[in-house]
Protein backbone atom coordinates (compact mmCIF):
# COMPACT_ATOMS: atom_id res chain seq x y z
CA UNK A 1 0.00 0.00 0.00
CA UNK A 2 1.88 3.52 -1.07
CA UNK A 3 1.47 6.64 0.57
CA UNK A 4 -1.74 7.68 -0.90
CA UNK A 5 -3.64 4.97 -0.69
CA UNK A 6 -2.65 4.92 3.80
CA UNK A 7 -3.77 8.15 3.37
CA UNK A 8 -7.07 7.27 2.20
CA UNK A 9 -7.51 4.47 4.59
CA UNK A 10 -6.85 6.77 7.81
CA UNK A 11 -8.92 9.56 6.13
CA UNK A 12 -12.10 7.15 5.80
CA UNK A 13 -11.22 5.68 9.33
CA UNK A 14 -10.76 9.59 11.11
CA UNK A 15 -13.96 10.74 8.93
CA UNK A 16 -15.97 7.49 10.34
CA UNK A 17 -14.95 8.19 14.17
CA UNK A 18 -15.31 11.98 13.45
CA UNK A 19 -11.90 12.85 14.66
CA UNK A 20 -11.52 16.51 15.06
CA UNK A 21 -8.15 16.57 15.02
CA UNK A 22 -6.38 14.48 11.95
CA UNK A 23 -3.26 12.60 11.38
CA UNK A 24 -4.95 12.22 7.66
CA UNK A 25 -4.33 14.71 4.80
CA UNK A 26 -7.66 15.87 2.59
CA UNK A 27 -8.04 13.39 -0.44
CA UNK A 28 -9.94 15.95 -3.10
CA UNK A 29 -9.28 19.31 -3.49
CA UNK A 30 -10.24 22.66 -5.27
CA UNK A 31 -7.99 25.15 -6.64
CA UNK A 32 -8.11 28.81 -8.26
CA UNK A 33 -5.25 29.98 -9.94
CA UNK A 34 -7.10 33.65 -10.35
CA UNK A 35 -10.46 35.29 -9.35
CA UNK A 36 -10.46 37.18 -12.84
CA UNK A 37 -12.94 36.29 -15.02
CA UNK A 38 -13.53 37.05 -18.73
CA UNK A 39 -17.38 37.48 -18.80
CA UNK A 40 -20.15 39.43 -16.76
CA UNK A 41 -23.24 36.57 -17.01
CA UNK A 42 -26.57 37.49 -15.42
CA UNK A 43 -26.96 34.99 -13.10
CA UNK A 44 -23.57 35.44 -11.62
CA UNK A 45 -23.14 35.97 -7.86
CA UNK A 46 -20.78 39.11 -8.87
CA UNK A 47 -23.48 40.86 -9.68
CA UNK A 48 -24.21 40.88 -5.96
CA UNK A 49 -21.12 42.48 -5.29
CA UNK A 50 -21.06 44.63 -7.79
CA UNK A 51 -17.57 43.15 -8.55
CA UNK A 52 -18.25 42.71 -12.77
CA UNK A 53 -14.88 41.21 -13.58
CA UNK A 54 -12.45 41.19 -11.14
CA UNK A 55 -9.01 42.28 -11.05
CA UNK A 56 -6.72 40.58 -8.26
CA UNK A 57 -3.72 38.47 -8.16
CA UNK A 58 -3.23 35.59 -8.95
CA UNK A 59 -2.16 32.46 -7.15
CA UNK A 60 1.70 32.21 -6.24
CA UNK A 61 4.76 30.43 -7.03
CA UNK A 62 5.03 30.70 -3.45
CA UNK A 63 1.57 28.95 -2.24
CA UNK A 64 1.63 26.10 -5.68
CA UNK A 65 4.93 25.20 -3.96
CA UNK A 66 3.13 23.97 -0.76
CA UNK A 67 -0.13 22.61 -2.26
CA UNK A 68 2.33 20.38 -4.62
CA UNK A 69 4.68 19.55 -1.93
CA UNK A 70 2.36 18.98 1.18
CA UNK A 71 -1.36 18.22 -0.72
CA UNK A 72 -1.22 16.72 -4.44
CA UNK A 73 0.62 13.81 -3.60
CA UNK A 74 -2.31 12.81 -1.05
CA UNK A 75 -5.56 13.42 -3.72
CA UNK A 76 -7.79 11.17 -5.38
CA UNK A 77 -9.62 13.90 -7.05
CA UNK A 78 -8.34 17.78 -8.28
CA UNK A 79 -10.59 20.11 -9.44
CA UNK A 80 -9.74 23.46 -10.51
CA UNK A 81 -12.28 26.05 -10.53
CA UNK A 82 -15.86 25.98 -9.47
CA UNK A 83 -14.42 27.07 -5.87
CA UNK A 84 -14.43 31.10 -6.37
CA UNK A 85 -15.71 32.90 -9.67
CA UNK A 86 -12.86 33.37 -11.90
CA UNK A 87 -11.88 31.93 -14.85
CA UNK A 88 -8.89 29.56 -14.52
CA UNK A 89 -7.58 29.70 -18.09
CA UNK A 90 -6.81 33.88 -17.28
CA UNK A 91 -4.28 32.37 -14.67
CA UNK A 92 -0.91 34.49 -16.02
CA UNK A 93 0.62 30.76 -15.02
CA UNK A 94 -1.81 28.47 -15.81
CA UNK A 95 0.23 26.24 -18.62
CA UNK A 96 3.27 25.80 -15.83
CA UNK A 97 0.26 24.67 -12.86
CA UNK A 98 -1.53 22.26 -15.46
CA UNK A 99 1.34 20.49 -16.79
CA UNK A 100 2.75 20.41 -12.47
CA UNK A 101 -0.86 19.10 -11.58
CA UNK A 102 -0.84 16.38 -14.67
CA UNK A 103 2.63 14.73 -13.33
CA UNK A 104 0.44 13.41 -10.56
CA UNK A 105 -2.04 10.11 -10.59
CA UNK A 106 -5.63 12.06 -9.50
CA UNK A 107 -8.04 12.73 -11.52
CA UNK A 108 -8.16 16.41 -12.84
CA UNK A 109 -11.19 18.32 -13.69
CA UNK A 110 -11.16 22.03 -15.12
CA UNK A 111 -14.05 23.87 -14.34
CA UNK A 112 -15.06 26.69 -17.56
CA UNK A 113 -16.91 28.76 -19.43
CA UNK A 114 -15.18 27.09 -22.51
CA UNK A 115 -14.54 30.89 -24.02
CA UNK A 116 -11.34 31.15 -23.97
CA UNK A 117 -10.68 27.56 -24.81
CA UNK A 118 -8.84 26.87 -28.13
CA UNK A 119 -8.14 23.62 -30.42
CA UNK A 120 -4.41 23.78 -28.75
CA UNK A 121 -5.34 24.21 -25.71
CA UNK A 122 -8.31 21.73 -25.59
CA UNK A 123 -6.06 18.95 -27.19
CA UNK A 124 -2.77 19.39 -24.33
CA UNK A 125 -5.86 19.41 -21.40
CA UNK A 126 -7.60 16.47 -23.29
CA UNK A 127 -4.17 14.77 -23.67
CA UNK A 128 -3.23 15.66 -20.03
CA UNK A 129 -6.88 13.21 -19.34
CA UNK A 130 -8.55 16.25 -17.96
CA UNK A 131 -12.03 16.20 -17.34
CA UNK A 132 -13.46 19.35 -18.55
CA UNK A 133 -16.53 20.97 -17.08
CA UNK A 134 -17.96 23.42 -19.42
CA UNK A 135 -20.72 26.06 -18.16
CA UNK A 136 -23.78 27.00 -20.72
CA UNK A 137 -26.54 28.02 -19.17
CA UNK A 138 -28.99 27.89 -22.53
CA UNK A 139 -29.42 25.93 -25.85
CA UNK A 140 -30.60 28.42 -28.24
CA UNK A 141 -28.20 31.53 -29.31
CA UNK A 142 -30.63 34.15 -27.71
CA UNK A 143 -30.81 32.48 -24.62
CA UNK A 144 -27.25 32.05 -24.46
CA UNK A 145 -26.37 35.63 -25.50
CA UNK A 146 -28.83 37.73 -22.97
CA UNK A 147 -27.36 35.18 -20.07
CA UNK A 148 -23.43 35.57 -20.99
CA UNK A 149 -23.25 38.04 -23.56
CA UNK A 150 -21.27 35.44 -25.96
CA UNK A 151 -21.79 34.24 -29.53
CA UNK A 152 -23.29 30.53 -29.11
CA UNK A 153 -22.03 29.83 -32.30
CA UNK A 154 -18.69 29.68 -31.15
CA UNK A 155 -19.22 28.17 -28.11
CA UNK A 156 -21.05 24.91 -30.20
CA UNK A 157 -18.10 25.38 -32.31
CA UNK A 158 -15.71 24.71 -29.50
CA UNK A 159 -17.10 22.29 -27.79
CA UNK A 160 -17.69 19.73 -30.92
CA UNK A 161 -13.90 20.71 -31.50
CA UNK A 162 -13.22 19.47 -27.48
CA UNK A 163 -15.41 16.06 -28.75
CA UNK A 164 -13.79 15.34 -31.42
CA UNK A 165 -9.91 15.81 -30.02
CA UNK A 166 -11.26 13.59 -27.25
CA UNK A 167 -12.40 10.79 -29.94
CA UNK A 168 -9.43 10.96 -31.61
CA UNK A 169 -6.96 10.14 -28.74
CA UNK A 170 -7.78 6.08 -28.20
CA UNK A 171 -5.98 6.37 -24.72
CA UNK A 172 -7.02 9.52 -23.04
CA UNK A 173 -9.07 9.49 -19.56
CA UNK A 174 -10.73 13.02 -20.42
CA UNK A 175 -14.30 13.71 -20.60
CA UNK A 176 -16.67 16.55 -21.71
CA UNK A 177 -19.26 17.56 -19.36
CA UNK A 178 -21.65 20.20 -20.09
CA UNK A 179 -22.91 22.06 -16.89
CA UNK A 180 -25.92 23.87 -16.33
CA UNK A 181 -27.37 25.77 -13.78
CA UNK A 182 -31.23 25.82 -13.70
CA UNK A 183 -33.51 28.49 -13.55
CA UNK A 184 -36.49 29.68 -14.55
CA UNK A 185 -35.86 31.49 -17.73
CA UNK A 186 -33.81 28.92 -19.17
CA UNK A 187 -34.72 25.17 -17.37
CA UNK A 188 -37.19 24.69 -20.41
CA UNK A 189 -33.81 24.61 -22.86
CA UNK A 190 -32.63 21.94 -20.71
CA UNK A 191 -33.86 18.56 -23.62
CA UNK A 192 -32.15 20.24 -26.34
CA UNK A 193 -29.51 21.09 -24.52
CA UNK A 194 -29.47 17.27 -24.26
CA UNK A 195 -30.06 16.30 -27.99
CA UNK A 196 -27.07 19.11 -28.59
CA UNK A 197 -24.85 17.63 -26.18
CA UNK A 198 -25.32 14.17 -28.32
CA UNK A 199 -24.59 15.47 -31.76
CA UNK A 200 -21.64 16.79 -30.72
CA UNK A 201 -20.38 13.71 -28.79
CA UNK A 202 -20.48 15.43 -24.74
CA UNK A 203 -20.00 12.33 -22.44
CA UNK A 204 -22.43 14.37 -19.66
CA UNK A 205 -24.95 17.07 -18.97
CA UNK A 206 -24.73 17.76 -15.56
CA UNK A 207 -27.52 19.87 -14.18
CA UNK A 208 -27.56 21.86 -10.84
CA UNK A 209 -30.06 24.64 -9.15
CA UNK A 210 -29.49 28.27 -8.98
CA UNK A 211 -29.15 29.37 -5.54
CA UNK A 212 -30.41 33.08 -5.67
CA UNK A 213 -28.29 35.25 -3.80
CA UNK A 214 -31.03 38.45 -4.22
CA UNK A 215 -34.47 39.21 -3.64
CA UNK A 216 -35.19 39.47 -7.10
CA UNK A 217 -33.78 36.22 -8.42
CA UNK A 218 -36.44 35.04 -5.70
CA UNK A 219 -38.91 33.54 -8.63
CA UNK A 220 -36.30 32.09 -11.15
CA UNK A 221 -35.54 29.78 -8.42
CA UNK A 222 -37.37 26.79 -9.29
CA UNK A 223 -38.31 26.34 -5.96
CA UNK A 224 -41.30 27.96 -7.28
CA UNK A 225 -41.91 26.17 -10.20
CA UNK A 226 -41.47 22.38 -9.14
CA UNK A 227 -43.80 21.01 -11.21
CA UNK A 228 -42.35 22.33 -14.53
CA UNK A 229 -38.91 21.38 -13.19
CA UNK A 230 -40.15 17.83 -12.55
CA UNK A 231 -41.68 17.63 -16.13
CA UNK A 232 -38.53 19.10 -17.94
CA UNK A 233 -36.35 16.66 -16.02
CA UNK A 234 -38.32 13.75 -17.13
CA UNK A 235 -38.59 14.75 -20.76
CA UNK A 236 -34.26 15.64 -20.29
CA UNK A 237 -33.57 12.15 -18.87
CA UNK A 238 -35.84 10.62 -21.37
CA UNK A 239 -33.71 12.42 -24.76
CA UNK A 240 -30.61 11.66 -23.30
CA UNK A 241 -31.29 7.69 -22.73
CA UNK A 242 -32.25 7.82 -26.94
CA UNK A 243 -28.93 10.45 -27.52
CA UNK A 244 -26.34 8.32 -25.64
CA UNK A 245 -25.64 11.24 -22.39
CA UNK A 246 -25.39 10.63 -19.68
CA UNK A 247 -27.22 13.54 -16.68
CA UNK A 248 -27.41 14.39 -13.59
CA UNK A 249 -29.91 16.12 -12.55
CA UNK A 250 -31.29 17.04 -8.63
CA UNK A 251 -34.06 14.74 -7.62
CA UNK A 252 -37.78 15.55 -8.38
CA UNK A 253 -39.68 18.20 -6.53
CA UNK A 254 -41.92 16.65 -3.38
CA UNK A 255 -45.19 17.76 -4.27
CA UNK A 256 -48.22 17.77 -1.70
CA UNK A 257 -51.34 16.45 -2.90
CA UNK A 258 -54.07 19.02 -3.07
CA UNK A 259 -56.30 17.59 -0.64
CA UNK A 260 -53.48 16.36 1.84
CA UNK A 261 -55.12 18.21 4.87
CA UNK A 262 -52.84 16.59 7.85
CA UNK A 263 -51.35 19.92 8.77
CA UNK A 264 -47.73 18.51 8.47
CA UNK A 265 -44.97 20.34 6.38
CA UNK A 266 -43.53 18.25 3.14
CA UNK A 267 -40.21 16.82 3.49
CA UNK A 268 -38.53 19.82 1.88
CA UNK A 269 -38.72 21.95 4.47
CA UNK A 270 -36.89 20.14 6.60
CA UNK A 271 -33.54 20.94 7.69
CA UNK A 272 -31.02 18.96 5.31
CA UNK A 273 -28.18 18.71 8.20
CA UNK A 274 -29.27 15.25 8.74
CA UNK A 275 -27.45 14.38 6.08
CA UNK A 276 -23.63 13.95 7.23
CA UNK A 277 -20.98 16.48 5.44
CA UNK A 278 -17.80 14.72 5.11
CA UNK A 279 -15.75 17.82 3.21
CA UNK A 280 -13.99 19.26 6.37
CA UNK A 281 -12.46 15.73 6.96
CA UNK A 282 -11.74 15.11 2.86
CA UNK A 283 -11.75 17.84 0.87
CA UNK A 284 -9.55 21.36 0.85
CA UNK A 285 -10.40 24.08 -1.03
CA UNK A 286 -7.58 26.87 -2.05
CA UNK A 287 -8.41 30.23 -3.58
CA UNK A 288 -5.79 32.68 -5.42
CA UNK A 289 -4.99 34.30 -2.22
CA UNK A 290 -3.54 31.33 -0.54
CA UNK A 291 -7.02 31.48 1.45
CA UNK A 292 -7.92 27.61 2.70
CA UNK A 293 -11.67 26.67 3.10
CA UNK A 294 -13.01 23.17 3.89
CA UNK A 295 -15.09 23.25 0.40
CA UNK A 296 -16.41 25.09 -2.59
CA UNK A 297 -19.01 26.94 -0.43
CA UNK A 298 -17.92 27.46 2.79
CA UNK A 299 -17.24 30.86 2.99
CA UNK A 300 -14.89 31.13 6.34
CA UNK A 301 -11.12 31.41 5.89
CA UNK A 302 -9.39 28.85 7.82
CA UNK A 303 -6.14 29.99 7.60
CA UNK A 304 -4.17 31.49 4.60
CA UNK A 305 -0.89 29.42 3.22
CA UNK A 306 1.34 32.63 2.84
CA UNK A 307 1.61 32.97 6.71
CA UNK A 308 0.88 29.23 7.81
CA UNK A 309 1.60 25.83 6.24
CA UNK A 310 -0.91 23.25 5.58
CA UNK A 311 -0.32 21.15 8.83
CA UNK A 312 -0.93 24.37 11.02
CA UNK A 313 -4.07 24.95 9.01
CA UNK A 314 -5.11 21.36 8.82
CA UNK A 315 -5.88 21.08 12.39
CA UNK A 316 -5.77 24.91 13.95
CA UNK A 317 -8.70 25.44 16.24
CA UNK A 318 -11.49 26.61 13.74
CA UNK A 319 -10.68 23.35 11.83
CA UNK A 320 -11.76 21.82 15.01
CA UNK A 321 -14.94 23.57 16.28
CA UNK A 322 -15.59 22.79 12.60
CA UNK A 323 -15.51 19.51 12.23
CA UNK A 324 -17.12 18.92 15.73
CA UNK A 325 -20.32 21.03 14.85
CA UNK A 326 -20.89 20.21 11.18
CA UNK A 327 -22.22 16.95 11.60
CA UNK A 328 -24.07 18.12 15.23
CA UNK A 329 -27.30 19.10 15.77
CA UNK A 330 -26.66 22.97 15.65
CA UNK A 331 -24.00 23.52 12.92
CA UNK A 332 -23.00 27.04 11.83
CA UNK A 333 -23.59 29.53 9.54
CA UNK A 334 -23.74 27.98 5.82
CA UNK A 335 -23.72 24.52 7.14
CA UNK A 336 -27.43 24.37 8.30
CA UNK A 337 -28.97 24.39 4.81
CA UNK A 338 -25.83 23.49 2.62
CA UNK A 339 -27.11 21.90 -0.87
CA UNK A 340 -23.30 20.74 -0.67
CA UNK A 341 -24.21 17.91 2.02
CA UNK A 342 -24.04 14.79 0.34
CA UNK A 343 -22.47 15.33 -2.91
CA UNK A 344 -19.77 17.08 -4.44
CA UNK A 345 -21.18 19.27 -7.11
CA UNK A 346 -23.39 22.05 -4.99
CA UNK A 347 -26.51 21.37 -5.73
CA UNK A 348 -26.90 18.20 -8.26
CA UNK A 349 -28.17 15.80 -5.63
CA UNK A 350 -30.52 18.96 -3.85
CA UNK A 351 -33.77 19.32 -4.10
CA UNK A 352 -34.56 20.71 -0.55
CA UNK A 353 -36.08 24.32 -0.74
CA UNK A 354 -34.21 25.34 2.79
CA UNK A 355 -31.24 24.57 1.04
CA UNK A 356 -31.86 26.34 -2.19
CA UNK A 357 -33.48 29.40 -0.74
CA UNK A 358 -30.24 29.45 1.82
CA UNK A 359 -29.40 32.86 0.99
CA UNK A 360 -32.66 34.43 0.75
CA UNK A 361 -34.51 32.51 2.92
CA UNK A 362 -37.99 30.35 2.54
CA UNK A 363 -40.46 33.16 3.00
CA UNK A 364 -41.13 36.41 2.04
CA UNK A 365 -40.51 38.31 5.28
CA UNK A 366 -36.37 37.85 5.49
CA UNK A 367 -35.52 36.66 9.20
CA UNK A 368 -32.00 35.39 7.85
CA UNK A 369 -29.47 38.21 9.83
CA UNK A 370 -26.98 36.88 6.65
CA UNK A 371 -29.73 37.93 3.81
CA UNK A 372 -30.16 41.25 5.23
CA UNK A 373 -26.06 41.59 5.38
CA UNK A 374 -26.00 41.23 1.92
CA UNK A 375 -29.05 43.10 1.00
CA UNK A 376 -27.49 46.01 2.89
CA UNK A 377 -24.30 45.19 1.23
CA UNK A 378 -26.04 45.48 -2.48
CA UNK A 379 -28.09 48.78 -1.44
CA UNK A 380 -24.73 50.49 0.05
CA UNK A 381 -23.01 48.97 -3.34
CA UNK A 382 -25.98 51.30 -5.49
CA UNK A 383 -24.02 54.30 -4.35
CA UNK A 384 -20.90 55.91 -5.00
CA UNK A 385 -19.29 56.12 -1.73
CA UNK A 386 -20.56 52.64 -0.82
CA UNK A 387 -18.48 51.25 -3.88
CA UNK A 388 -15.37 53.09 -2.99
CA UNK A 389 -15.38 52.16 0.79
CA UNK A 390 -16.45 48.66 -0.27
CA UNK A 391 -13.13 48.59 -2.46
CA UNK A 392 -11.04 50.06 0.22
CA UNK A 393 -12.43 47.06 2.50
CA UNK A 394 -11.88 44.27 0.11
CA UNK A 395 -8.30 45.76 -0.72
CA UNK A 396 -7.36 45.78 3.00
CA UNK A 397 -8.85 42.11 3.44
CA UNK A 398 -7.09 40.62 0.47
CA UNK A 399 -3.36 42.40 1.78
CA UNK A 400 -3.72 41.05 5.07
Amino acid sequence: MNSREQNRALNSAEYSSQATVLRSMPVRAWLAFTGRCNLNCAHCPRRSYAEGIQVGPDMSEKVFEKVMEKILPFLYDCKVGGNNLGEQLLAKEWNGFRQKLEENEFTRCLVTNGVLLTSERAEKLIKGGWILDISVEGATAETYKKIRNVEFGRFIDMVTECCRIKNSEVKTESRIRLCFTAFYDNIEELPLLVKLAGEMGVDEVMVTHLIPLRESQRNQSLVYHKGLYNKIRADSIAHAESCGVAITAPEPFFINKIDDSNGQHSPVYERTSVVKCSHPWTSVSIDEKGDVMPCCLYDEVMGNLNVSSIEEIWNNPRYRKLRKTVNSPSPRGKCINCPLRGGEFTSDQCAHEASLLNMIGIGTAMSSGRYWRMKTLELVNQTAIGKVLIGKARSAFNKR
